[in-house]
């Protein structure tokens, strides 16, 4: 089994991270009661901890099974046959898919199926799934 970690895009983290804290400081240093900011606290640290995992715990691993396992944070995982996939290119949709950074890559697959990814070593991702299925076409040039 082969694991490509994502790429963080640091120029999409660090903003959703300054939103976050400012989102627990600004009661804070506007005198919020106590409790309030308890409260705000309790319900911010999971919401923390949910947006840090979507960051750091994105990852692509092909199995045993020559699949693609798609992994983002706690909430995605999704399987695609290697052997289906059919072109990869460069892509600037910023739409949601497991890819924490703007340097995405999107995979075709199936009849009209795609996914797009943003892995950290994009050379070494390429080549490990072209040596799986060779009729891959690489259109990043």
């Amino acid at each position: 089994m082969q694991t490509f970690k994502a790429r963080i895009g640091y120029e999409i983290f660090i903003p959703v991270l300054l939103i976050l804290i400012a989102v627990l400081a600004i009661p804070i240093f506007n005198g919020a009661p106590l409790i309030a900011v308890i409260v705000q606290i309790a319900i911010m640290l999971p919401i923390i901890a949910f947006t840090l995992s979507i960051f750091f715990g994105s990852t692509y691993k092909i199995n045993d099974k020559n699949e693609l396992e798609v992994r983002c944070g706690i909430i995605l995982n999704s399987k695609v046959d290697i052997s289906s996939i059919k072109s990869i290119s460069k892509t600037h949709k910023y739409k949601s898919s497991p890819a924490p950074s703007i340097r995405r890559i999107e995979l075709k697959y199936g009849h009209l199926d795609s996914v797009i990814l943003s892995p950290k070593d994009i050379n070494g991702f390429i080549k490990a799934l072209q040596m799986i299925n060779p009729n891959i076409k690489n259109q990043l040039s």
